[in-house]
C-alpha cells in the first residue's frame, strides 16, 4: 500500500494524521517507510521538524516502542524559510526539481515493495502548493500511482475546502482513498465546531464526493491517542 498525505491547506494535521496512521499500521506488525517530500522551517538541520514529531510519537506511544525499528522515516527536501516550498527554496538561491524528487519516490516504492513496507508520504501545505515557479504540488501527486488520504478540518467552511480538493484530484484521476476530519487547531470562535455543523459537514462532503470521510479526530495529546479513539474506522478502511 503506498499513501499520499495531503491536506485542504496548511496547518490542518497532515503531520498528526500521518503520525497515526504509522502506528496503525505499526501496532499490527507492518513495517513502515514515512516520507517528508518537502519540510520548509527547519531551522535545527536537515531533518524537517515533521519527522522529528512522527519519531517522537512513536516513542511515547507504548505499542510502538519496540516496533521502531519497523519504520524507516527520513526527508526528501528541507529548507530553513518557514513558506511555500518555492519561495523557501528561492530563499536558499535554489529550485526544487520535480524530476530528481520523482526518481526519489520511486526508488522509496521499489524499496517499500521489496520489503513489504506500507510507503506513507506526507506532502507540504495543500494540493495547489507551488514546488517552483512552474509545478505544483498536485502536478506531482499525479505521476506518483499512490492513493490520497486528505486531511481537513472539521469547523465551519471545510466543505468548500474539501470538496475543491477532491475536485482538483478527481479531474488528474488521483485515487482518493479517504477523507479524515481534524478537530485542531481551534477555530477562530466557537460557533464554528458546533457538534450540529461537524456532523454535518462529515455528511455532506461524504454523500456529494461518494469518498469515504472519518472523523472527526478529537483534540488529543498524542497521535497514540487518536489512533485508539480512531482504530476501528482505520480498521474497516485498511483491513
Amino acid at each position: 500500500m503506498r499513501l499520499f498525505i495531503t491536506g485542504t491547506g496548511t496547518d490542518v494535521g497532515k503531520t498528526f494524521v500521518t503520525a497515526m496512521l504509522n502506528l496503525f499500521f505499526l501496532k499490527r506488525g507492518i513495517k513502515t517507510s514515512v516520507v517528508k517530500l518537502v519540510a520548509t522551517g527547519c531551522q535545527d538541520g536537515p531533518e524537517s521538524p515533521d519527522i522529528t514529531f512522527i519519531q517522537m510519537s512513536m516513542q511515547h506511544y507504548t505499542g510502538a516502542q519496540n516496533q521502531g525499528r519497523s519504520s524507516v522515516l527520513q526527508t526528501l527536501d528541507c529548507f530553513a524559510f518557514p513558506a511555500s516550498p518555492h519561495l523557501a527554496a528561492e530563499k536558499e538561491g535554489k529550485k526544487l526539481n520535480p524530476e530528481k524528487l520523482m526518481d526519489k519516490i520511486n526508488s522509496l516504492k521499489e524499496a517499500a515493495a521489496e520489503e513489504d513496507r506500507i510507503l506513507l508520504v506526507e506532502g507540504a501545505g495543500g494540493l495547489m502548493v507551488p514546488l517552483n515557479r512552474d509545478v505544483l504540488l498536485i502536478d506531482l501527486i499525479a505521476r506518483m500511482d499512490m492513493e490520497t488520504v486528505i486531511v481537513s478540518s472539521s469547523w465551519l467552511g471545510t466543505i468548500n475546502h474539501t470538496l475543491l480538493s477532491i475536485e482538483a484530484l478527481s479531474r488528474r484521476k488521483i485515487p482518493i482513498r479517504t477523507v479524515i476530519l481534524n478537530s485542531g487547531p481551534a477555530p477562530p470562535s466557537p460557533s464554528y465546531c458546533l457538534k450540529e455543523i461537524v456532523k454535518d459537514n462529515r455528511r455532506t462532503i461524504r454523500e456529494f464526493s461518494g469518498i469515504p470521510v472519518i472523523g472527526p479526530l478529537e483534540k488529543a495529546a498524542d497521535p497514540g491517542q487518536a489512533m485508539v479513539a480512531m482504530e476501528n474506522e482505520l480498521e474497516q478502511l485498511f483491513s
